[in-house]
């Protein structure tokens, strides 16, 4: 068959062959050409029922029951983009936890996929405990807005009365990139370390060589200069040294009163 007699075929079937065959694989695309107008002949009912018997064909592969738990989950993992018209359609009808599909939804830093979570039952303030590690919905979407940029998430879960867990972590990831803005509002949102956790923060700002971060957290925040590390006993000025970021370093000694406490050590980073 010709390309010239592929519109024929529609005619012919009454239905468009190509945009069924792309329903089955998620309704996403097709309700969004259908609110552009440009697949009013197709109802919305009708798109829907072809995505979900497209994602009830592929669920029919064999699978453990400890994988078949996971598959809604590793659905939200895998997909391209924010697209809760999937999630909407192919998962919450067929009774996927919205818990769950809401981790899944942050650790991908999807927005409007974990909105429409949240509006469906998803529990904002769960807590997630891995090898030791506990992980709140908020530091899963700092941890992808630290890669994508896209803060949004993370900002509409702290207005909703979602914590961090791991508070520094979540303030460290504006400030390492000099993003002081962000960090200002982060921490009017209570993004704010306890004292020891500050001055690590500071430390690791200043081996990074952010000197504007470092200035934020100074004045504004008010950490001490000197603070010491909980970690390893040293101050912004040892690692600043220890790490070569020279300019940080100099402009803490000279304008800050900074100094290490390991004097024997910076002095051997100097002559080396």
């Amino acid at each position: 068959m010709t390309m010239a007699g592929l519109p024929a075929l529609a005619d012919v079937c009454d239905v468009d062959l190509v945009a069924v065959a792309l329903f089955e694989y998620g309704a996403s695309v097709g309700l969004k050409l259908r609110r552009a107008g440009l697949l009013r002949h197709m109802q919305s009912e009708f798109i829907c029922a072809v995505a979900s018997a497209g994602y009830a064909s592929q669920r029919r592969v064999e699978a453990s029951p400890a994988t078949a738990k996971q598959m809604p989950m590793l659905y939200v993992l895998d997909m391209c983009a924010d697209c809760p018209d999937e999630v909407l359609v192919a998962l919450l009808p067929v009774g996927a936890c919205p818990g769950s599909l809401l981790r899944a939804a942050c650790m991908r830093n999807h927005l409007a996929t974990a909105q429409l979570l949240l509006d469906h039952g998803g529990e904002l303030h769960q807590v997630e405990a891995r090898r030791g590690h506990r992980r709140s919905l908020v530091d899963m979407a700092t941890r992808g807005a630290s890669l994508d940029g896209d803060w949004r998430l993370t900002m509409r879960l702290l207005r909703l009365g979602a914590r961090a867990e791991s508070v520094q972590a979540a303030l460290f990831a504006p400030l390492r990139c000099g993003d002081v803005d962000l960090a200002r509002e982060l921490v009017a949102l209570n993004v704010l370390p306890d004292a020891e956790g500050l001055a690590g923060l500071l430390c690791d700002v200043c081996a990074h060589g952010a000197t504007t971060s470092a200035a934020f957290l100074l004045d504004e925040v008010r950490v001490p200069v000197n603070a010491r590390s909980g970690r390893d006993g040293d101050t912004c000025t040892d690692r600043a040294i220890a790490w070569q970021c020279w300019e940080t370093a100099e402009w803490l000694v000279a304008s800050r009163a900074g100094a290490p406490a390991k004097p024997q050590a910076a002095l051997a980073v100097l002559l080396d």
